[in-house]
């Protein structure tokens, strides 16, 4: 599997956002052969590696990265569109010429523009 050159900046950047607005909770970013877990607090990164995205999601991209939350940021993504972090989420990944779609409630991938 080929990974995007700019994948692993992506999965930084979506990191620290989420890091800085308290949405790590049950969450997981899956970036090239790894995949970033959180705990129920949001604590306790576990990085796993020899990882296939496709293992665990139908609806990914492999050469990006894939975002799961069934926290705060799920609750956000499916029931508080009108919270300024639904659309900071979505811009995200403007920099880098990519957008995100949204696979099932809990999980969204990187595309290019």
């Amino acid at each position: 599997m080929s990974v995007h050159p700019k994948a692993k900046a992506m999965a930084d950047k979506v990191h620290k956002w989420m890091k800085k607005n308290n949405l790590l909770d049950m969450s997981i970013i899956y970036v090239g052969n790894e995949r970033w877990l959180y705990g129920y607090s949001g604590e306790g990164l576990v990085i796993e590696t020899d990882i296939n995205v496709k293992d665990y999601l139908q609806y990914c991209n492999e050469q990006t990265i894939s975002v799961v939350s069934e926290g705060r940021l799920y609750d956000i993504w499916n029931y508080q569109i009108s919270d300024p972090l639904h659309d900071e989420f979505n811009e995200l990944l403007d920099e880098f010429g990519f957008y995100f779609e949204r696979g099932r409630a809990w999980n969204a991938s990187a595309y290019e523009i």
